[in-house]
C-alpha cells in the first residue's frame, strides 16, 4: 500500500494524498486512515491468533475425549463376560464337530470308491469268464459240431427206416413207456 502512495504538494499549504485514480484526500485524513488500518490489521491478527489458539484447544480437548473413549472401548473389548465366553466355546465345539464329521464322511466316500473299483474289477473278470464259458457252450450246442463228433469220433450213423418206430398219438401229449423198446435183431 505504501508503494501506491504519492504525495502531491500543491501551491497551497494543505497537503493532499492521491492513490491511483481516486479522489484526493487531505494528508491528515490519510494518516488517520493509515493508523486506523494498522490498528485494524493488528486487531484482526490478534483475533486470528486467538481463534487459532482456541481451535487448537478445542482439537486437543476432542482428541483427549476421543482418546479416553478409545481406551475405554479397548478395556471393554479386553473384558470377556461369561455369556460371551460360553458362546465362543459353543461355536468352537460346533466347528470342531462339523470338521470331524466332514473328514469322516470324506474317508467313508473314498473307502466306498475303492470298494466300488474293486467290485468293478471283479465284475469285469467274471464277465470275461462268463463269456469264455458261453463261447465253449456254443461250440457244444452247434449242430454241425455235434454231427461231426458223433459220426467221426463215436462212429454213429443216422438210423435206417426199419430202425425207426413210430407211435400213434394218444389223447395225452406224452408217451408212457411200460416195456423196453424192442431191438431189431
Amino acid at each position: 500500500m505504501a508503494g501506491n502512495r504519492r504525495r502531491i504538494s500543491p501551491a497551497s499549504s494543505v497537503r493532499y494524498y492521491q492513490s491511483g485514480n481516486t479522489v484526493r484526500l487531505e494528508d491528515y485524513y490519510v494518516d488517520y486512515l493509515d493508523s486506523y488500518a494498522e490498528d485494524y490489521v493488528e486487531e484482526i491478527q490478534e483475533e486470528t491468533e486467538w481463534e487459532q489458539s482456541r481451535q487448537r484447544q478445542v482439537r486437543e480437548e476432542k482428541r483427549r475425549r476421543n482418546h479416553r473413549k478409545v481406551r475405554k472401548n479397548q478395556e471393554k473389548a479386553m473384558h470377556m463376560s461369561l455369556p460371551y465366553v460360553m458362546m465362543l466355546s459353543v461355536a468352537t465345539v460346533l466347528s470342531v464337530f462339523v470338521c470331524y464329521h466332514s473328514l469322516r464322511l470324506q474317508s467313508e466316500i473314498s473307502a466306498s470308491k475303492r470298494s466300488v473299483q474293486e467290485l468293478q474289477v471283479s465284475v469285469s473278470k467274471l464277465k470275461a469268464a462268463n463269456n469264455a464259458a458261453e463261447d465253449s457252450l456254443k461250440i457244444y450246442t452247434d449242430l454241425d459240431y455235434i454231427y461231426k463228433v458223433a459220426t467221426k469220433k463215436l462212429g454213429m450213423t443216422y438210423p435206417s427206416e426199419d430202425q425207426v418206430i413210430r407211435f400213434d398219438r394218444t389223447e395225452s401229449e406224452y408217451v408212457r413207456q411200460y416195456e423196453d423198446i424192442p431191438t431189431s435183431d
